[in-house]
């Protein structure tokens, strides 16, 4: 189902939630840009709980900050299908992340593959629970942290995380201001992991 671009707002997220709750059909749900803020988040997320099919949910552009990505996260603690959300230009920030890491790593479950924070303004403390995370996670592929203001600490952190990370393929870190340093940092840590593909240019 394919929602994108429609100014739907919080109401019609609730209208379409009542129809989500009993669907047995739904794979992919995409939601951008649509103004539902966290109130319908919520609305689509409590229709979600007890879907069996969905594997795909994206939800960026509609505003749903910190509170949006908490009521995410309860999605994230109890779903076995999920394998790809998509959150990008939703600022969460710190809280958020936090947020989300605490229900993958509580979720043992948990089949996510793709996680996509772009422009999330989670900064370094963002960064350091994402590498908490990928210190363990043994689902993730894909990483997406561009234009996240994580600066050389939460490079640091996330470096020293992809050391003995052998499932994570790909690190997209565009915009970050990690500079000389945080390369660096990425540079030791490239030298012990050999599988994932760092992304540090938009172009």
């Amino acid at each position: 189902m394919n929602f994108n671009f429609n100014q739907i707002g919080a109401l019609g997220a609730q209208h379409l939630s009542n129809v989500l709750r009993d669907s047995k059909i739904v794979t992919e749900l995409h939601f951008r840009s649509n103004r539902i803020g966290a109130s319908g988040t919520q609305y689509l997320v409590d229709a979600l709980h007890n879907s069996t099919t969905l594997v795909e949910l994206i939800l960026s552009d509609n505003q749903i900050e910190a509170l949006g990505a908490e009521c995410i996260a309860s999605l994230l603690l109890t779903s076995k299908t999920l394998h790809t959300r998509n959150i990008r230009s939703n600022q969460i920030g710190t809280s958020g992340a936090r947020y989300l890491v605490n229900a993958l790593q509580t979720n043992a479950n948990t089949k996510l593959t793709i996680l996509d924070l772009d422009s999330n303004e989670i900064g370094v403390e963002g960064a350091k629970y994402l590498a908490d995370l990928l210190s363990n996670n043994k689902t993730l592929t894909t990483l997406n942290v561009f234009k996240n203001q994580i600066g050389v600490s939460g490079a640091n952190h996330l470096a020293i995380a992809l050391e003995n990370n052998t499932t994570l393929t790909t690190l997209e870190l565009e915009e970050n201001q990690i500079e000389t340093l945080g390369a660096q940092h990425f540079a030791n840590a490239l030298r012990k992991n050999t599988v994932v593909f760092i992304c540090f240019s938009f172009f």
